[in-house]
């Protein structure tokens, strides 16, 4: 959802509660046949990146286009969006 703070505007979503994409291939893409790229937003630690690029892998081999997305800094968007929110001590 931090993701979705940063970015409005997205159009469709969907969390995947973890590395499971049940949600998204069991549910979410079959009731929108219409979506044809897949934006993953993981974490940017060495499981969420390992998962991003499996699902990658999976989801490009269904003819999606699909992208990573990682914050500029911070391990999750969540993290990212309390840093650039917070504002500088002493100014």
């Amino acid at each position: 959802m931090s993701y979705l703070t940063l970015h409005r505007d997205t159009t469709n979503a969907v969390a995947l509660c973890g590395l499971y994409d049940g949600a998204l291939l069991q549910t979410y893409l079959q009731a929108h046949p219409e979506i044809r790229r897949i934006a993953l937003c993981l974490d940017a630690d060495a499981p969420g990146r390992a998962a991003a690029q499996q699902l990658k892998d999976k989801y490009s081999a269904r003819g999606y286009a699909v992208t990573v997305e990682e914050p500029r800094s911070g391990k999750d968007w969540n993290e990212y969006l309390q840093k650039r929110n917070t504002p500088e001590r002493g100014r």
